[in-house]
C-alpha cells in the first residue's frame, strides 16, 4: 500500500516483554473511534508494510503495548524498534487539540512542491483550521488536516506535508 493513503501516526518506541510486544508512541492529536486497529503500517526500508493486530493494550500517555501476528519474541519485536507507524484514516480520530500550540513555530516542509519555511500561526475554523505558513517572503494559508501530515519531529520543531498540488498558486497568498 502506498504511503499516501495513510497517516503517519506515530513510532515504535521499544519492546515491551519477551513474547513480542511493543510499544507504540501516537502523535497526540489521534484517538481511536472504539477499537484499536486491526492492522497497522511499519515503515521498513521505506515502505509500509501491513501488520496484523492480535492484542493492543494501553501504556500511558498516547501510548499502546501491541503485539502483531508473527512477532511472538523479544527479538523479532527489536528489528521495528524505531519503526514510523502509519494508519489507515478510517481508524482513527482527530482530537480536539488546539493545533496552534502543537506546531507553531515549527518549520516545514512540503514533499509536492518542496517549499520550506515556518508555521506561524493558526485559524481555527470549523471544518476547515488553516495553518499560516511563511515561505520565501510570501504568506499561506494552508489545510491543517493530519492527512496531509507525513511525519513529525518534536525534538527539532519539523513537520513534513504533502499538500495537493496548486496550493502555492498566487490565489492563496495575502
Amino acid at each position: 500500500m502506498s504511503r499516501n493513503n495513510l497517516i503517519h501516526a506515530g513510532e515504535v518506541l521499544k519492546v515491551h516483554g519477551l513474547d513480542g510486544g511493543i510499544i507504540i508512541r501516537f502523535n497526540k492529536i489521534f484517538s481511536f473511534p472504539d477499537t484499536f486497529p486491526a492492522f497497522v503500517f511499519l515503515e521498513i526500508d521505506g515502505l509500509p508494510v501491513p501488520f496484523a493486530v492480535v492484542g493492543a493494550k494501553e501504556y500511558g500517555e498516547n501510548s499502546f503495548v501491541v503485539h502483531l501476528e508473527e512477532v511472538t519474541s523479544r527479538d523479532k519485536a527489536a528489528r521495528y524498534q524505531g519503526c514510523n507507524v502509519w494508519l489507515e484514516p478510517e481508524d482513527i480520530e482527530i482530537r480536539k487539540y488546539n493545533l496552534s500550540l502543537l506546531y507553531t513555530g515549527f518549520s516545514f516542509r512540503d514533499e509536492t512542491s518542496g517549499k520550506q519555511g515556518k508555521i506561524t500561526g493558526y485559524t481555527d475554523i470549523s471544518e476547515n483550521p488553516l495553518f499560516e505558513i511563511e515561505t520565501e517572503g510570501e504568506t499561506y494559508l494552508i489545510p491543517a488536516n493530519p492527512a496531509f501530515i507525513t511525519h513529525t519531529n518534536k525534538k527539532k520543531k519539523e513537520i513534513i506535508l504533502r499538500l495537493p498540488e496548486g496550493i502555492f498558486g498566487p490565489m492563496n497568498n495575502d
